[in-house]
């Protein structure tokens, strides 16, 4: 454990109650004798327990066949989400920038998205018609045991897009210790060329060979070689996943106007793409504390808070990266860039 910087231990400590995941960063959740007594499994297990009980307050909002799919497969896939031409308007919407585009670079894939906040709803109001559907609201709320703010963005991954080393979201791996939320709403077809999302069927529940293989990597993360695992973000192996008895990954291959939900506890994966090939989605991110007991009262102040809250924290990584301080991990492009195909 280290000891420089001991002002740090009343947030390292705070963190144990929180989310926080990085084995690497927080010298308590990484410690080997405190894992080797089973913190990091305490913490799984209690996370499990809160999330299965916010998600049993949220129960009623969902179809009982939907609560059941998702229960047993970690994902739910919904064709033909939207009435046709409201799908068409919102293609057609999201083929554009908003002037607030950014830019994350992975190895040879570009991912580039906007936020759909109150100003995008002005000149789109496409995305708002959907971000105010009764039933997607709540299957946004039961898959992530939360209701509070998901985050949305209009989006478009580009694979192949510079000559550069492998995409590690394209490595089978867990988002986190705890149930937590992506979804995709396809706005053109997905085909296996275009990089599928991929998903292993089962993979999110709470299984005795699944903690026991939480509990040797808790104690093991520092031989970890990938860099991701020790962030918390566990790889696994095709042969892990055999141990584990669990079926091999299901590639997203879809048509257009395709809903996936799906709990990225899970071991998921971007899918291998061909050069050049770009899948274009509306995306949805939520993850909350996973040891509250209750679910969070949604309010409408909260989410315009929160998106205000990313504007200035995006602003003040543009203004570091200007000062030549550290560059801004989502860099800003233009609208043109966001556009071409």
């Amino acid at each position: 454990m280290r000891w420089k910087g001991l002002w740090y231990w009343p947030v390292w400590l705070f963190e144990l109650l929180t989310g926080g995941k990085s084995f690497k960063d927080n010298p308590l959740i990484g410690h080997y004798w405190l894992n080797r007594l089973g913190l990091h499994v305490l913490r799984y297990l209690l996370a499990h327990a809160f999330a299965r009980l916010r998600r049993a307050q949220l129960a009623l909002t969902v179809p009982a066949t939907l609560r059941a799919r998702f229960r047993r497969d970690g994902y739910l896939l919904l064709e033909d989400f939207l009435p046709p031409e409201q799908f068409a308007q919102l293609q057609a919407d999201c083929q554009q920038g908003n002037g607030q585009c950014r830019q994350l670079t992975q190895a040879d894939t570009l991912t580039q998205r906007y936020l759909l906040d109150e100003k995008t709803a002005q000149t789109k109001p496409s995305t708002d018609l959907l971000l105010q559907l009764p039933l997607l609201r709540a299957l946004l709320c039961y898959t992530a045991a939360s209701k509070l703010p998901t985050l949305s963005y209009a989006q478009v991954i580009r694979n192949g897009a510079r000559n550069a080393g492998a995409d590690p979201q394209k490595t089978l791996h867990s988002d986190t210790f705890h149930p937590t939320m992506k979804g995709w709403l396809f706005l053109q077809d997905v085909v296996p060329e275009d990089g599928p999302f991929t998903y292993v069927p089962g993979s999110h529940r709470l299984t005795w060979r699944r903690l026991c293989w939480e509990y040797r990597k808790s104690i093991n993360i520092r031989r970890e070689p990938d860099g991701f695992s020790e962030k918390g973000s566990l790889r696994i192996s095709a042969a892990e996943l055999e141990m584990l008895g669990l079926p091999q990954p299901k590639a997203m291959t879809v048509r257009a106007n395709t809903l996936v939900l799906a709990d990225t506890h899970g071991f998921h994966a971007r899918g291998e793409a061909q050069s050049g090939r770009s899948r274009r989605e509306i995306w949805f991110y939520n993850r909350s504390n996973p040891f509250l007991p209750w679910v969070v009262f949604q309010a409408n102040w909260i989410t315009r808070l929160t998106h205000q809250a990313l504007h200035w924290q995006w602003r003040q990584r543009d203004i570091q990266q200007q000062q030549g301080r550290r560059p801004a991990v989502w860099q800003q492009i233009t609208d043109q860039q966001f556009e071409c195909d």
